[in-house]
């Protein structure tokens, strides 16, 4: 394939003269409708066409200075005949997530002039410019997303309280859904399954059978230690926990594995490197070793 070396590569890439070409130290290209800056984990800009209709796709990150180069060389090569939308990431197919960052750019603006004094007529003239690029957004892809005008600065403070209340609803909502979803996985894990709970707090134990036909003990951190190294201070760690003393690891290496054990809290919470486990579970898998 041809190499296009050359330093009008924003211009060539807006008006699209090549499928390809770079500038002479090869951190500023393009390949087909998307153009980089040093490399593909940050696309600048992305030619879209939907529905027979076309624009362009403009990242809202920043990076280096060199990369703030590229950006506002591609941005002065636009035409100002094409319609632009500022999205996080140009290369993103999932359309809808876009919208989602609109919402979340017009709140951002909203709290920052609900908080402001002397800037607020000004943060609320870019909050009304981003509520119309949304709008023109949804309109080109085909969103039925509703985004209503900047109201006066009673009204953006009741909304700001509405939108907390919901966010704070939908979080307790799928924490809720979360912590079912993850009670039936340790559950099934419990028993056998490979059903891996994640996001645990707490860790949680089980015995597992080696391609040997020996035992390990196994953590829900997916972590396997030797039976035997459990077995060996699981008195030690129920004689703290019964009697409710704290205990700090003070020079001793007192070895799991190729971990250590590092704590017993007065609550009886024990800490083995990163892991954590409550009393009770400790209680119930010192049942199933058999250890008193």
């Amino acid at each position: 394939m041809t190499r296009y070396v050359r330093e009008d590569v924003a211009h060539v890439w807006a008006h699209k003269l090549l499928d390809h070409a770079r500038n002479k130290t090869g951190n500023f290209y393009f390949h087909g409708d998307t153009i980089y800056s040093y490399g593909r984990h940050f696309p600048i800009a992305m030619h879209v066409e939907h529905k027979g209709k076309k624009c362009i796709l403009f990242t809202t990150r920043t990076y280096s200075s060199t990369t703030s180069k590229h950006i506002w060389g591609t941005q002065k090569a636009i035409p100002s005949s094409v319609e632009v939308f500022r999205v996080r990431c140009p290369a993103n197919s999932v359309r809808a997530s876009m919208v989602d960052e609109y919402v979340e750019r017009i709140t951002s603006k909203l709290e920052e002039a609900a908080k402001a004094r002397q800037r607020r007529p000004y943060l609320l003239s870019e909050a009304q410019l981003l509520v119309e690029e949304a709008r023109r957004f949804c309109a080109f892809f085909g969103f039925r997303r509703k985004f209503n005008d900047v109201g006066n600065i009673d009204e953006i403070k009741a909304e700001l309280e509405a939108v907390k209340r919901r966010k704070a609803a939908r979080l307790s909502r799928q924490q809720r859904e979360l912590e079912k979803k993850n009670a039936e996985r340790l559950a099934s894990w419990l028993s056998g399954g490979d059903d891996w709970p994640y996001r645990l707090e707490f860790d949680h134990l089980r015995l597992y059978e080696n391609d040997d036909g020996s035992k390990s003990v196994q953590t829900t951190q997916r972590v396997q230690v030797p039976v035997e190294d459990v077995r060996r201070i699981a008195k030690l760690v129920l004689r703290h926990i019964k009697s409710g003393e704290h205990w700090q690891k003070n020079g001793e290496h007192i070895k799991v594995g190729d971990y250590e054990l590092d704590a017993i809290t007065s609550d009886g919470t024990i800490h083995v490197g990163c892991h954590k486990f409550k009393r009770e579970e400790v209680l119930r898998f010192a049942e199933v070793l058999g250890v008193k």
